[in-house]
């Protein structure tokens, strides 16, 4: 037989599947539970993100989810698991290689989960569906999403733009 069909390999591989597919699923949970808290400037630069023009079917505004989600994660969140000494993070000093290679590897993870999709439906690949729990696979886009809605800013909803401007009624 082949090693992959090997006992072991396949325990310890199934065991390493496992343990990535829980730190993203852990670290997804953590960022959507952080968005309420997420920094000024980051929702700053979201809500500075012109509004593109509509196309056919309303696509200025997925555009512009798009755009957010590239900035959450392509260029905060990835960058920061890759590279943590440069976003500050308080890790210890003397971080073993394979911890790094752990953060490198969620980070890959993620951005195959999260970025791959496009923001809307993922175009999952077959080593996507070897390595991510069907759970995963479809909790990551929609969690993604949710943490890109947070940084967009609201609009307030139709009938209440001017409700804190509406007389209050005279009790006497």
């Amino acid at each position: 037989g082949s090693l992959s069909e090997h006992p072991n390999v396949v325990e310890v591989l199934s065991a390493r599947g496992e343990a990535l597919n829980g730190a993203c699923e852990a670290l997804l949970d953590d960022l959507h539970r952080a968005m309420p808290h997420a920094p000024r400037g980051l929702r700053s630069l979201a809500a500075a993100l012109p509004q593109p023009p509509e196309a056919e079917g309303g696509g200025g505004e997925g555009l512009r989810r798009r755009w957010v989600l590239e900035l959450l994660f392509g260029l905060y969140l990835l960058p920061a698991l890759r590279t943590p000494e440069a976003y500050e993070l308080s890790l210890p000093r003397d971080l073993p290689p394979s911890s790094r290679d752990n953060l490198s590897a969620v980070a890959l993870g993620v951005e195959q989960l999260v970025l791959s999709s496009g923001g809307g439906t993922p175009a999952v690949s077959d080593a996507a569906r070897r390595y991510f729990s069907p759970q995963l696979l479809s909790l990551a886009p929609a969690t993604a999403t949710a943490c890109v809605a947070e940084l967009l800013p609201r609009r307030p909803a139709a009938g209440r733009a001017f409700a804190a401007f509406a007389p209050c009624p005279l009790r006497v």
